[in-house]
């Protein structure tokens, strides 16, 4: 089941939208699709615009926003700690590749 967003820009941000979409190779819908993912993910290579983006449009308190980037960032600490990187991984299928042949 797939679902539609819209949501309401001005004629010149759609103009500077297409413009930059069509320089960077991209589909609104590439560019969307992936910033939900990231957003939904807890991306670390979100959390920075994320941080930007709550302190200009949030409706939240200055403490609470304080709170949501604290948890942000512990969250994405203890990833790190407790899963392995896809370079960690690439890196335990070589061994094992190494050992038993092919896998």
């Amino acid at each position: 089941m797939t679902r539609t967003i819209s949501f309401v820009i001005s004629e010149k941000e759609y103009a500077d939208l297409k413009i930059k979409l069509r320089h960077d190779g991209l589909s609104q819908q590439n560019l969307l699709q992936s910033l939900i993912k990231r957003y939904v993910d807890n991306s670390s290579l979100f959390l920075g615009l994320l941080k930007s983006i709550m302190a200009e449009k949030s409706d939240h308190s200055a403490t609470r926003l304080s709170e949501v980037a604290s948890l942000y960032e512990k969250g994405a600490s203890n990833t790190s700690e407790y899963f392995m990187s896809e370079e960690e991984k690439n890196n335990f299928y070589s061994l094992l590749e190494e050992e038993n042949g092919d896998l």
